[in-house]
């Protein structure tokens, strides 16, 4: 049996937060703790994941925000560019592992970096999950896409998942059109194992369509009025240059009109068309150019009972027009009606039964070496170690004992001189300290004497003098061993196969 589950689109704005809510509603039912996990985040203007705020929020998680991410996007592409593969794997590892240790069952949702190279994202999904040891349920965006083009690329990715040896449990067909929705499940679970489970969701404009809010945010926006209307949906845009009763002629139920600001009849007129019965509602109104109404058209508007969110911008007509065709949906942590619109469509839509079931009886033996290092090192911190090095002239073991002192796996003694592991430590740019290092100088450790008469009476036998023990005894090698034998250390590790020796 399997605890966790990754959650991963190929291809971004794939509605995976429809998805995620679903299936943390279901899971929920199921499990006493759950909990959700992103290796990447992408922080908004106020410093936090819109996504992660809304699943806390939802489904009143107990775990700390910070213990639900490792990287935010920009810090991750960092450390991807400077080919520290291996420690953005490990560091995502390490933060997982400790969730699933705490909770009954973790959903993992694969990164979403929209602006990066999609197919690097894509098999990068494929590798942390197949790192966490987890199976995968994928996300096929199906908006403006042929059948066959849709069956083609759910095969593909499904084929690209098994070769590294990750197992998917679904397949998750999102913003489909509603009338292709039988024949589309039909056909893609035909062309798929028969373990595997598919479902069709359709395309919910009440889902995808952005909020006044989140387009403010695009276009860097002023509110002037109606900040309390904030979460109105925007479903059309239209632009109003034109005369008033032309304007007019194209309003559609939660039309978003952008305008410069020096347009009072447009402003006006729209105000007016919102409470007329004779005309839709309007999401709002954007004001161009940097311009604000004149004092008296201002006056008015303050004296009007009901007002539509009227928001102001600097930049020009076009540009503002493109910020906001671009502005993607987001379901928010306010956004109650999205969020209860996404549960009851993946429930209506999904077998969730099936999808349960599946989950619960998945299990793998299949382990990967970053995770069996993973599981190393988790041992070697419960059973923590004094660990003597006794070759701290060689640049590796100092590169070595600064890895492992950083993760707090062992307590560690170095043989040398301090003096010249100081001078290696800042050459190799490395972050240990040398004054708080435990380096051991077997000439003046106080150990020294102790350790020869022990090797002394050890070997006397064997023709060995006070003074020979004396001469092996200042060998770092001879010294090491003896501090495992005396119980100092619990073991040694030197030579370069790096041997690890546990007793003399």
């Amino acid at each position: 049996m399997t605890n966790a589950i990754y959650l991963s689109a190929i291809e971004p704005h794939s509605g995976k937060s429809l998805l995620a809510l679903g299936l943390m509603n279901l899971l929920s039912g199921k499990a006493a703790r759950v909990s959700y996990f992103r290796p990447f985040i992408n922080p908004d203007n106020a410093g936090s994941d819109s996504r992660l705020q809304t699943i806390i929020t939802q489904f009143g998680l107990k775990t700390q925000y910070k213990d639900m991410y490792v990287f935010e996007q920009s810090e991750a592409i960092k450390h991807l560019n400077a080919k520290k593969d291996s420690f953005v794997i490990d560091a995502i590892i390490e933060k997982f592992k400790l969730l699933q240790e705490q909770h009954d069952f973790v959903v993992v949702e694969g990164s979403d970096f929209v602006g990066v190279n999609s197919n690097l994202e894509y098999q990068g999904n494929i590798t942390i999950a197949k790192n966490l040891g987890i199976p995968a349920a994928i996300i096929i965006n199906a908006a403006g896409k042929s059948n066959e083009a849709i069956v083609d690329s759910t095969v593909s990715a499904n084929r690209s998942f098994l070769e590294k040896q990750v197992e998917v449990l679904a397949v998750l067909i999102n913003k489909a059109d509603p009338e292709r929705i039988k024949q589309l499940e039909s056909l893609t679970a035909k062309a798929l194992s028969k373990d595997i489970i598919v479902a069709v969701l359709p395309a919910i404009k009440d889902l995808g369509n952005p909020t006044v809010k989140e387009i403010v945010a695009s276009i860097n926006g002023e509110v002037l009025f109606g900040e309390d209307l904030l979460n109105n949906q925007v479903d059309h845009s239209i632009v109003g240059a034109m005369q008033l009763h032309n304007s007019l002629t194209r309003l559609k139920r939660n039309t978003l009109i952008v305008t410069p600001g020096d347009r009072g009849d447009i402003i006006i007129g729209a105000l007016q068309a919102n409470i007329s019965r004779n005309y839709p509602k309007i999401a709002g109104i954007v004001l161009t150019g940097g311009l604000k109404p004149e004092a008296t058209i201002l006056k008015l508007i303050e004296g009007l009972d009901t007002v539509v969110p009227i928001v102001q911008v600097n930049n020009g007509t076009f540009d503002t027009v493109t910020k906001i065709a671009n502005t993607h949906s987001r379901i928010l942590p306010e956004n109650k009606n999205k969020i209860a619109l996404a549960i009851s469509t993946f429930d209506k839509h999904v077998d969730l039964d099936a999808i349960s079931d599946r989950i619960i009886s998945f299990h793998t033996e299949n382990i990967t070496p970053r995770m069996f290092q993973y599981q190393l090192v988790r041992r070697a911190k419960k059973h923590k170690k004094h660990i003597v090095l006794p070759e701290g002239d060689d640049e590796r073991i100092l590169q070595a004992a600064d890895r492992l002192l950083k993760q707090d796996i062992v307590d560690l003694s170095i043989i040398g001189s301090r003096k010249n592991i100081a001078a290696d430590i800042l050459r190799l740019n490395l972050e240990l300290d040398p004054e708080k290092l435990n380096v051991i100088d077997p000439a003046s450790s106080e150990l020294f004497e102790d350790y020869v008469q022990t090797f002394y009476e050890l070997r006397k036998n064997k023709k060995i003098t006070p003074q020979m023990a004396r001469d092996l005894m200042l060998d770092v090698s001879y010294f090491g061993t003896m501090m495992v034998y005396k119980g100092v250390a619990d073991g040694m590790v030197s030579g370069a196969t790096h041997t690890t020796q546990h007793t003399i």
